[in-house]
């Protein structure tokens, strides 16, 4: 769906607000779990979001940066990877439709101090699928600084 994004009039379309999307995208992309206990809450604040001025610009310019009407885009190189001399924590989700777990093994390999860890049973937003989880994996990152 976001390939199309990167054409003018589909793209104006795909990333117009709408509830009927917007739930739709939750459902299928975001996480395994949608009726999770603060699942509404959640979905009025991401579509709120989308009614900002310039969100839709902004979207239509971020898919085009991560697409095109091939496919998903490998945007940053190896040697880019190699070179970054900080700690990272990636988190990543089984089932994230969006940026699949591959490219997290990728990152893991390249990045000489990275530490990978994939969340199971998560899509896209592993912090709304297991927070628990999520959280206890940031406490312990930023604790080792």
């Amino acid at each position: 769906m976001y390939k199309l994004a990167n054409l003018p009039v589909f793209g104006r379309l795909v990333v117009r607000p709408n509830r009927w999307g917007q739930d739709n995208y939750f459902k299928t992309m975001e996480v395994v779990d949608s009726e999770f206990a603060d699942a509404g809450a959640y979905k009025q604040y991401a579509y709120d979001v989308t009614l900002t001025d310039g969100h839709a610009a902004a979207m239509r310019s971020s898919v085009s940066v991560i697409t095109d009407f091939g496919g998903q885009k490998s945007i940053f190189s190896d040697d880019e990877l190699r070179s970054i001399c900080v700690p990272v924590l990636a988190i990543w989700s089984e089932h994230d439709p969006l940026f699949p777990v591959g490219h997290g093994y990728r990152l893991a390999e390249l990045v000489p101090n990275s530490s990978l860890h994939v969340i199971e049973n998560a899509a896209h937003v592993p912090l709304l699928d297991r927070p628990d989880e999520v959280n206890e994996l940031i406490l312990g990152f930023l604790g080792d600084g």
